[in-house]
């Protein structure tokens, strides 16, 4: 009679790895979020959305972790807000000058100030659009 006895790192792998019951379950909410998050986030270019990515960690000690993001600098604005939506909770000013210009249609604008932009919290849709609970880590 023959006995098969897998040792411990092997047993980990047939569960947690990325073929595993528990690898693959992470790997589908982590889609999950990351699906949500692009069509949530703002589409004006395009660039935002298609920079937010997935990193599975399979081989850590306590288990397996999901990793959304993106390095695109203004994705936290856009996340987060500007101005009266953002964290300061104030109007935009012009630093140097008296005025700020910008161009919108064709047509420039002169403001003192202006309210900022309302966050979309794509990431935050995207984790509340899965079933497990999940720990946001902002870095």
């Amino acid at each position: 009679m023959a006995r098969y006895t897998p040792y411990p790192g092997a047993m980990c792998a047939e569960i947690t790895g990325a073929m595993g019951i528990i690898g693959r379950a992470v790997r589908t909410r982590a889609d999950i979020i990351r699906r949500v998050a692009r069509a949530e986030c703002g589409h004006e270019t395009g660039h935002l959305a298609a920079s937010i990515n997935t990193d599975i960690d399979y081989c850590r000690p306590d288990g397996v972790k999901a990793t959304i993001g993106t390095s695109v600098p203004y994705a936290e604005y856009n996340h987060e807000g500007t101005g009266l939506w953002g964290p300061t909770g104030t109007y935009i000013v012009p630093r140097r000058a008296k005025y700020m210009v910008f161009e919108i249609d064709g047509r420039t604008i002169y403001a003192k100030r202006v309210r900022g932009y309302p966050g979309t919290e794509f990431l935050i849709k995207g984790m509340h659009a899965q079933d497990w609970p999940v720990i946001i880590e902002r870095t």
